[in-house]
């Protein structure tokens, strides 16, 4: 383990990892904004609210304190919002004026799917400080999960409904 600076000892790999988080973070917080401006169609103002809602989540919950416990750790933090799409986990999402609900919801989660895969995979190489905020994060990504399914399952219900 290679000591990053003199307040806590990290692998660079860690750090690494670390900042795409943020990364992933930033660029989801970015797409729930992008995807209520965007999007048209069967349940469109319920997702407005959803994404609304989860993208700050994403914003001032995760990314926020992610970034200050790094900053507090004296962990280098890459701030240059202009190379997050370099080191992402995620899929790069993109949306257009006027897509449908539908497609907006499967890239949402997609996005969330990614978000829990990621943080399965990061939390057990943790110490407990890290950990615990890292398993809320999780938590937060797996209910965002759960209500974007919810609204999916409703709209195919409707649609079967209509048949």
């Amino acid at each position: 383990m290679k000591k990053i600076n003199e307040s806590y000892d990290v692998s660079e790999d860690l750090a690494s990892k670390l900042n795409s988080v943020l990364a992933d973070e930033f660029l989801a917080s970015i797409f729930y904004r992008l995807s209520i401006v965007a999007m048209k169609g069967c349940k469109q103002h319920e997702l407005e609210e959803l994404a609304k809602e989860n993208g700050e989540d994403e914003l001032e919950d995760h990314y926020k304190n992610l970034y200050e416990w790094m900053q507090s750790k004296g962990i280098k933090v890459v701030t240059d919002v202009s190379e997050y799409e370099n080191i992402t986990n995620c899929t790069k999402l993109g949306v257009e004026d006027g897509e449908s609900t539908a497609s907006i919801i499967d890239k949402l989660i997609l996005s969330e799917n990614e978000a829990i895969d990621c943080y399965e995979s990061l939390i057990p190489e943790t110490e407990l400080d890290l950990n615990t905020m890292l398993c809320g994060f999780l938590k937060d990504e797996r209910e965002h999960l759960k209500k974007l399914e919810d609204i999916k399952n409703e709209m195919e219900d409707e649609v079967n409904d209509g048949r």
